[in-house]
């Protein structure tokens, strides 16, 4: 019989575990034996400085050409008119929120205080905040090529977009041959980031050594605050978002809701796999909730690549986190950049295994800060990742009844699922 191979989360989990412990025992050998616990700290912080350069080599070309080939794909949204125009602005506006309450989440957990990490080889921030006019300039790159060299990621982006809705208003011929190149392009970005993630559990196990060796046992506050913080962004969300919509678009009450999109709950928070959840979520929704076919076969497959609410509160508390950790200064320019960029960044950040780490490791590169504290965090990324997939997937469903609703396709009072009362159906 065939023994299932390990997945690549459960790898990584393994990795670190491996590291908290080998760090743990260094850091008690420090006392003893400086000299030499300093040797061997250097050559694991060797081989993590070394994955995480192998990891950023591939992030400018895999965040450009998957934004530009993701626009591209816009035209099926576009032969919906209204419906795919409410759609991309209901994914949009969700997501912004969600950064947001990451954010908020952040200021009320203090996850990162208390935690903290020289910055070393990283440069300084500068002391004199950059004025508004300056910082939108800082949005467009003068030389979208020269913005990929250099690592300007938020222009990069920023590139990427206007890039790909050029391609849309080509003439058809040419604009199928163009989009076939960058999605050529995103597959090959794709593997080559997972061929560099089978190096990830040994480079996860490498940093996390280091950070616990150097630090000991401060951080572990700091990974429960940071798990309670994104959980307390998750119920944000639900209640000051998901149900309100609910209510005053379709006029359901968040306890119908909870009862008959329970398969959906329950799949999503078991699997952590957006993908894996999308036929039980078609199934409830058409057959229990009484979505049309026609919104949810065009909704939920997209909102599945593109409607992250739970990636975009990773992102702002992350933001928030390793602010708190280095020292850094976040104003409010800056937090609105962490709103957009988080947001553009999930929108584009493709769906394989370690999605979230490398959407983080592009995301923290795009606002300059240091990356050590990703190491930290993968250990709870299971944790977090069941509320963080289950928050994507019942944003997907409340889109549909929204934009549903707002359509003139579903009426809870004619539903024969819904008897015009909520009975079941």
């Amino acid at each position: 019989m065939a023994t299932k191979e390990m997945g690549l989360g459960t790898k990584i989990l393994i990795g670190m575990i491996v590291g908290l412990i080998l760090g743990l025992l260094l850091n008690a050998y420090m006392a003893s034996n400086k000299e030499l616990a300093a040797s061997i700290l250097a050559v694991f912080q060797t081989a993590g400085d070394l994955f995480m350069r192998m990891l950023r080599m591939g992030v400018v070309p895999l965040i450009f050409f998957n934004i530009v080939y993701g626009i591209t794909q816009m035209d099926d949204a576009a032969s919906f008119g209204k419906v795919g125009v409410k759609l991309l602005t209901y994914y949009v506006a969700t997501m912004l929120v969600g950064t947001a309450f990451g954010i908020l989440a952040g200021f009320i957990v203090n996850p990162g205080v208390g935690v903290t990490i020289p910055l070393g080889a990283t440069p300084p921030k500068p002391a004199t905040p950059p004025t508004v006019a300056s910082a939108v300039l800082d949005f467009l790159p003068v030389n979208g090529l020269e913005a990929m060299s250099t690592g300007k990621l938020l222009q990069v982006v920023m590139f990427a977009i206007f890039l790909g809705l050029a391609i849309l208003k080509l003439p058809q011929e040419e604009k199928t041959r163009v989009t076939s190149w960058f999605g050529t392009l995103a597959k090959m970005m794709i593997r080559l980031i997972m061929l560099v993630m089978n190096f990830a559990p040994y480079g996860i196990a490498a940093l996390t050594l280091v950070s616990v060796a150097k630090f000991g046992t401060s951080v572990f506050a700091a990974l429960a605050k940071f798990a309670m913080g994104a959980y307390l962004a998750f119920g944000l969300q639900i209640l000051f978002v998901y149900f309100v919509l609910l209510y005053v678009f379709s006029r359901i009450r968040p306890v119908e809701f909870i009862r008959r999109a329970m398969p959906i709950w329950m799949t999503s928070a078991t699997t952590c796999s957006s993908q894996a959840t999308l036929p039980v979520e078609m199934e409830v929704s058409q057959n229990q909730l009484g979505l049309p076919p026609k919104v949810v076969g065009f909704a939920q497959p997209l909102g599945a690549t593109m409607n992250m609410d739970g990636n975009a509160i990773w992102m702002g508390l992350l933001a928030v986190f390793t602010a708190q950790v280095y020292g850094l200064p976040l104003d409010f320019m800056e937090l609105a950049k962490v709103v957009f960029l988080g947001t553009i960044l999930v929108m584009g950040s493709p769906g394989i295994p370690g999605g979230i780490f490398i959407a983080s490791t592009i995301f923290l590169t795009a606002l300059g800060f240091p990356l050590e504290v990703i190491a930290l965090l993968m250990g709870i990324v299971r944790i977090v990742d069941h509320g963080l997939t289950t928050l994507n997937i019942v944003g997907d469903v409340v889109g549909t009844f929204v934009v549903s609703s707002s359509e003139k396709l579903f009426d809870r009072k004619t539903s024969p699922y819904w008897d015009g009362d909520g009975s079941r159906p």
